[in-house]
């Protein structure tokens, strides 16, 4: 077998079987005229070498093969690079102040001491930085290579454009810059009133905040070196009274599967609400069925779980008991549950009529 068989073949292996014979037979024309025409100048055959600096010319087998392949030829494109570099720098800030957060809770806990927690930061940084961002790249990659472009680079709307801008990190003196009017501060609220909210950002940044929080939950970087179920158990021993540690680390286990596939789902509504902003009401069906979900969660600890003998309320009067016993300082496990179950069924409740808001006049 002669060079430029065996450069064919090298290149002949990275090809499409279907088109391979083809585009050989094309390479091989263009080699051989170029070996003839080299060796016209000299007016001999070419040695092995000379052959194999021509073909060090016509350029790797790697490098031209990829002139003939179908596809992008880059992990992550122009286009698509700015939207994946956007969430990547959310996802990386969540992180930080979620590690920061976790360092400080360690401390109060007592789990580690100051240095110790700290010292740690960089550690979390490390790991949960360098999973987020392969984990970003993979999902890039797939995009990148799909038949059609998301709509969110093709069809996005002037008025989703405002989250982009407050969310950069980057935008004092923006109105200055471009002359939008006034810098004045007092009409800052006046302003902040008449903001839309940009879709695909906000997208961006939720799936950002769920990765994170699943990348913790699943043990891919610690808060403080605490795992969700060592946090739980921590906070849980500093209750007033009886140490409930136990009872808060057994939630994780039972949870565990359940949150991790929420998770998945949230971000995969997220993702499809910035891949197409326009299409408001299917994204509200979806999170009218997340947020069913969500309030099937609340059921679950409030009636099945370990924590339901003490966070159980029979009636409207237990409830206000409860309640008004807060606000005169009571600060034991089962009065803060009312007033995480206050919270969290406010929340759900926002989200049912927010969806159904949106699902009856299609505006996001």
């Amino acid at each position: 077998m002669t060079l430029i068989d065996q450069y064919l073949a090298a290149v002949a292996a990275q090809l499409p079987t279907d088109k391979r014979e083809d585009i050989t037979a094309e390479l091989r024309d263009a080699l051989m005229e170029r070996v003839e025409a080299r060796e016209a100048e000299l007016d001999r055959s070419m040695t092995e070498t000379e052959t194999e600096a021509l073909l060090r010319e016509f350029g790797h087998p790697l490098s031209v093969a990829a002139r003939y392949r179908g596809g992008p030829d880059h992990l992550i494109g122009p286009e698509l690079f700015p939207y994946w570099w956007f969430a990547v720098k959310a996802a990386l800030l969540i992180l930080v102040v979620v590690v920061v957060i976790g360092a400080v809770a360690s401390t109060i806990v007592g789990e580690r001491s100051v240095v110790q927690a700290f010292a740690g930061i960089w550690d979390d940084l490390l790991n949960g930085g360098a999973m987020i961002v392969g984990i970003a790249a993979v999902a890039g990659f797939i995009i990148e290579r799909q038949p059609n472009k998301p709509s969110f680079m093709t069809e996005w709307r002037v008025k989703d454009l405002e989250l982009f801008r407050h969310w950069s990190l980057n935008s004092d003196g923006l109105v200055q810059a471009v002359g939008g009017g006034s810098a004045d501060p007092d009409k800052a609220p006046v302003r902040a009133a008449r903001r839309k909210r940009g879709v695909v950002a906000e997208a961006l940044w939720c799936v950002a905040a769920w990765a994170v929080f699943l990348l913790w939950w699943v043990g891919g970087f610690e808060l403080g070196g605490l795992n969700p179920q060592q946090l739980l158990a921590a906070f849980g021993s500093m209750v007033p009274g009886v140490n409930y540690s136990e009872v808060l680390s057994g939630l994780v286990q039972p949870l565990y599967w359940p949150v991790i596939a929420y998770g998945l789902a949230r971000m995969a509504l997220e993702l499809a609400r910035a891949a197409a902003p326009g299409a408001v009401r299917p994204a509200a069906l979806g999170d009218l069925i997340l947020a069913l979900v969500g309030a099937g969660f609340l059921y679950w600890i409030w009636t099945q779980s370990a924590l339901a003998p003490v966070a159980r309320i029979d009636n409207l009067d237990g409830l206000i008991d409860r309640t008004v016993d807060l606000f005169q300082g009571r600060f034991d496990l089962a009065h803060i549950l009312v007033l995480i179950l206050i919270f969290n069924a406010l929340e759900i409740v926002g989200r049912v009529f927010g969806a159904l808001r949106r699902l009856g006049d299609g505006r996001a």
